[in-house]
C-alpha cells in the first residue's frame, strides 16, 4: 500500500480488494453500528428510550429479533464495498501525486507519515461524496423498527417514548413525529409516547422505500443532509485511520528489523553488505498486520465522534436542520455528554472490524498481486 511505485497494486487490485475487505468488516461491524445509531438518536433525559447498549441490545432483540441488528444493511454492504474500495483506490492515488510533486531524492522511497497522513485525509474527503447518501438511508432504516415497538414496551425500564429534544429523536425523516410541531425542539415526551403510539400501525419500508421518498420531498439534495458531519469524519478519520496504521506498521518493522539485526552473528568488520536486508510489511505476521488495523480503527472513530453524532441526529429527522444548529440543540441539552452516545460500543466494535479490513486487504495484495 506505501511502497515502491513498482510494488503497488494496480487500480483493478485496489478496487476488488477493498470492495471484498470492506464486504467483511461490515458483516462484522453492522449489528453494533445499529445500536450506536439507536442510542445517538434517542432523546435525551425522561424521554429516553434505552438506559445504556445493553438495554438497547435487549430490547432490540426482545422486539425485532437477531435480523432487526441487520435493518437497512443491503445500502451500507454496497456502500462499505464501494467506500473501501475507493479509500484504498484514492490513498494510493493520492500518494502518487505527493511523490510527483515533493522533492525527492530517491523516487522509489516511501512517503514519510506526515505525507501519508494527507493522503489520508484527502481519500476520506473525497470517499464523504459517495458515503453520505448510503449513511442517510442505513441511519433512517436502522431507527426506523423502533417507531414501531409498542410505546408501553419502550419505556419500560427507563424512559418514555421517541421525541424531539437535543436536536430530533428516533425519528424516520417522512415518520409523522418527524413532521410538524411533534419533532420539534420544544415536544414533551407526553406529546411524544402518545404520537409513537399512533405510528406504530405504520409499515415499515426498504432502502427502496427511503429512497424514493427522500427523491420526492427533497430532490437529490435530500441525500446529502448531514455531509458537514459525514465529511469532517471521513476527512478527519481518514487521516486517522491511514496515519495510525502506518505509524504502528512502522514501529511493528523497526522493533523487528533490530532484532533481526542483534541476532544475526556479525563478522569482526561489518559491512553494509553483510547487514540483513531491510524488512518490508510482507515479513510482518497476521497478527501484526491485525493489531497495526485495531488501532488505527479505535483512532478513526475516536478522532471525530462528535461530527458522527450529529450527522446521526440531522439524518434521522427532518431535513432543513443544519449542522451547527443541531450541534447547539445537542449541547443545550445534553452538553458535552451528548456527542459520545453510544462511542464506547463504536470504539469497541471498531478494533476488530479495522483489523479485519486491513488484514483481508494486505493478505490479499501478499498472495494474489496484480
Amino acid at each position: 500500500m506505501t511502497g515502491s511505485p513498482e510494488e503497488r497494486l494496480s487500480p483493478a487490485a485496489d478496487l476488488l480488494y477493498g470492495s471484498l475487505a470492506g464486504m467483511v468488516g461490515m458483516l462484522f461491524q453492522f449489528p453494533f453500528d445499529t445500536l450506536k445509531v439507536r442510542l445517538q438518536t434517542q432523546p435525551h433525559g425522561s424521554a429516553a428510550l434505552f438506559d445504556g447498549p445493553l438495554d438497547c441490545a435487549a430490547k432490540g432483540f426482545r422486539h425485532g429479533g437477531f435480523l432487526s441488528f441487520y435493518k437497512g444493511l443491503s445500502a451500507p454492504l454496497i456502500g462499505a464495498m464501494i467506500e473501501n474500495s475507493a479509500l484504498f483506490v484514492a490513498f494510493n492515488h493520492i500518494q502518487g501525486i505527493i511523490r510527483r510533486n515533493a522533492d525527492l531524492r530517491d523516487p522509489n522511497a516511501p512517503l514519510s507519515l506526515p505525507q501519508l497522513t494527507l493522503a489520508g485525509f484527502f481519500s476520506g474527503a473525497l470517499v464523504s461524496f459517495i458515503l453520505t447518501p448510503v449513511e442517510l438511508v442505513k441511519c433512517q432504516l436502522q431507527v426506523q423498527d423502533v417507531m414501531h415497538w409498542p410505546s408501553a414496551a419502550i419505556s419500560s425500564g427507563g424512559g418514555g417514548g421517541g421525541g424531539g429534544g437535543g436536536g430530533g429523536g428516533v425519528l424516520p425523516p417522512h415518520s409523522a413525529l418527524a413532521t410538524g410541531g411533534v419533532a420539534g425542539m420544544h415536544t414533551t415526551a407526553a406529546a411524544a409516547v402518545g404520537a409513537l403510539g399512533r405510528s406504530s400501525s405504520s409499515s415499515s419500508v426498504g432502502p427502496w422505500g427511503v429512497i424514493v421518498s427522500t427523491l420526492r420531498t427533497h430532490g437529490v439534495s435530500g441525500f446529502y443532509h448531514g455531509h458537514v458531519g459525514t465529511f469532517l469524519r471521513e476527512a478527519g478519520g481518514g487521516a486517522a485511520w491511514f496515519g495510525t496504521y502506518e505509524l504502528v506498521l512502522t514501529h511493528l518493522l523497526a522493533r523487528q528489523q533490530s532484532a533481526r539485526t542483534a541476532a544475526r552473528p556479525q563478522p569482526p568488520q561489518t559491512s553494509s553488505s553483510s547487514l540483513p536486508p531491510p524488512l518490508t510489511r510482507a515479513d510482518l505476521p497476521t497478527v501484526q498486520i491485525m493489531l497495526a488495523g485495531a488501532l488505527a480503527g479505535m483512532t478513526y472513530n475516536a478522532a471525530l465522534f462528535p461530527a458522527d453524532c450529529v450527522k446521526s441526529r440531522q439524518q434521522t429527522m427532518e431535513a432543513g436542520r443544519g449542522f451547527v444548529e443541531v450541534a447547539r440543540g445537542i449541547w443545550a441539552r445534553q452538553g458535552w455528554r451528548g456527542f459520545y452516545k453510544g462511542f464506547g460500543i463504536t470504539v469497541a466494535r471498531s478494533a476488530p472490524t479495522s483489523a479485519m479490513i486491513f488484514a483481508t486487504y494486505e493478505l490479499l495484495s501478499r498472495h494474489a498481486a496484480f
